[in-house]
């Protein structure tokens, strides 16, 4: 059926024919997305290992608070414990006045003995007023 547009322009409709070709397409396109369905749930979910969830370490001492040049710098001496350890992994947390976290920084500390006292520092990268600082093992690794 033709259409009129205007005074001088006619349109025909089109009508587009679908071949066997389009339908094999779609087969394998489902085929394949099957596939990639039966992959991607074939994983199994990965399960977060809690390390060592307790950390026997007696006692943090003599640390202080520092800001640098675009950074707060926290140190001070670890005493450890009656387990060895191949890290200890830290987590320095920058305060404000009313006890918010401003900013977040890390360390470490390596080869940590039983009984042994330890220096650390921790980094956080931040630039403006703060109030404290305060320390906490974050992970560590028993030798």
């Amino acid at each position: 059926m033709p259409v009129r547009i205007g005074r001088d322009v006619s349109l025909k409709s089109m009508r587009v024919k679908s071949s066997g070709s389009n339908k094999r397409y779609s087969t394998i396109s489902f085929i394949l997305f099957t596939i990639f369905l039966l992959y991607v749930f074939s994983f199994q979910l990965a399960r977060a290992d809690p390390g060592y969830p307790s950390i026997p370490i007696q006692n943090f001492s003599n640390f202080t608070c520092v800001a640098g040049v675009g950074s707060v710098i926290l140190t001070g001496y670890i005493i450890n414990g009656d387990t060895a350890f191949k890290a200890i992994f830290l987590k320095m947390l920058v305060l404000d006045s009313q006890g918010n976290v401003i900013a977040t920084g890390y360390g470490n500390i390596s080869d940590v003995k039983p009984h042994e006292t330890t220096p650390f520092d921790a980094i956080a990268r931040f630039s403006g007023n703060f109030s404290s600082c305060t320390i906490q093992i974050d992970n560590a690794i028993p030798k």
